[in-house]
């Protein structure tokens, strides 16, 4: 039996360990995979169960830093690799990690992930091949993500449960473009989602409660419609509730909304929005039906059709002369 070892002190206040082991293997053949082993950043934690474990604890946590350092070039530029592995210039010391990892914790008070930092954070993450599990607490983020990789004809499966979800701006601004990217196949597979999130805060803005059931008909295909099972929002002034699908082409298909919401406080609604001193009351409920090209993450406003109804009751618009602002009736 024989162990590999890496020892790195500069540059940090703390020894990074790295020890696995391997019969019979000297030269770290990635295309073989690792048994056993443990990865500590920080702390002195080690485990002898199978697979490979992880425990992390840093003032600061950059996982793009780490995933560039844990290359098979960087560990020891002389490493010899099997064949199948030189070939495929992904192949390198991370990728044999995350093939053998199971379990893992990191524990940070700052998380630099996406050009954004995130404070407090403690998460831990379980693998059972292509199925991974991850409890997360922080000041932005509590609760657990759960997610099952592609596989074959099978899209990629998303489920989370979140106490609370608070998105800065910037963040969403990054987010809206990994949901509508401006090159994508128009045939792509889009995931089957399962989501709770009990406080939902994108920047200053109060979303609520937000449940989403969406996928495929057949959630281990991505054959036939991709559809919205169920929507609902419940905000502090009101509620939203949805259906849709999207029948993909090859040139993007068709996607279809219903929504329907009931609102029993505009103003309360508007300024849980961030959109203040505009509307007193004024309940109301509303309906749409709403068709457009192009897939469901692409709204598509010139080739919008469809019909909207809006039914509203007695409220005052605050932002007006005085003896104006009775409006509504």
């Amino acid at each position: 039996l024989e162990q590999v070892r890496l020892r790195l002190l500069q540059g940090f206040q703390k020894a990074f360990q790295v020890r696995f082991q391997r019969a019979g293997v000297v030269d770290l053949d990635l295309s073989k995979p690792i048994p056993k082993g443990f990865l500590a950043v920080g702390t002195a934690r080690r485990t002898n169960s199978e697979g490979v474990e992880a425990d992390i604890e840093l003032p600061r946590f950059d996982p793009n830093y780490w995933k560039h350092l844990l290359t098979a070039e960087r560990v020891n530029p002389n490493l010899q690799t099997s064949a199948s592995a030189s070939s495929n210039p992904e192949s390198n010391f991370f990728d044999a990690l995350m093939t053998a990892f199971r379990k893992g914790r990191i524990k940070t008070e700052v998380l630099s992930a996406y050009g954004k930092e995130f404070k407090h954070v403690e998460a831990n993450v379980y693998s059972q091949g292509p199925h991974w599990l991850a409890s997360i607490q922080s000041e932005d983020i509590s609760g657990t993500v759960e997610f099952e990789e592609a596989q074959d004809e099978a899209p990629l499966s998303l489920t989370m449960k979140l106490q609370r979800l608070h998105i800065p701006d910037t963040a969403a601004e990054d987010l809206d473009g990994l949901i509508r990217p401006q090159h994508v196949d128009r045939r792509r597979k889009l995931p089957n989602l399962s989501l709770r999130i009990d406080d939902l805060k994108i920047g200053t803005r109060r979303i609520g409660k937000v449940e989403l059931m969406a996928g495929y008909k057949f959630p281990k295909t991505s054959i036939g419609p991709w559809e919205i099972q169920r929507l609902s929002v419940f905000n502090v002034g009101g509620s939203l509730h949805g259906t849709g699908r999207w029948l993909p082409d090859d040139l993007g298909g068709k996607t279809t909304i219903h929504l329907r919401g009931e609102v029993e406080d505009a103003g309360r609604t508007l300024q849980s929005l961030d959109i203040r001193e505009v509307v007193r009351r004024a309940p109301g409920s509303f309906t749409a039906e709403l068709s457009w090209k192009g897939p469901i993450t692409e709204f598509n406003t010139e080739t919008l059709c469809g019909n909207i109804r809006l039914d509203a009751q007695r409220g005052s618009l605050l932002q007006v002369e005085p003896g104006a602002g009775r409006i509504l009736s």
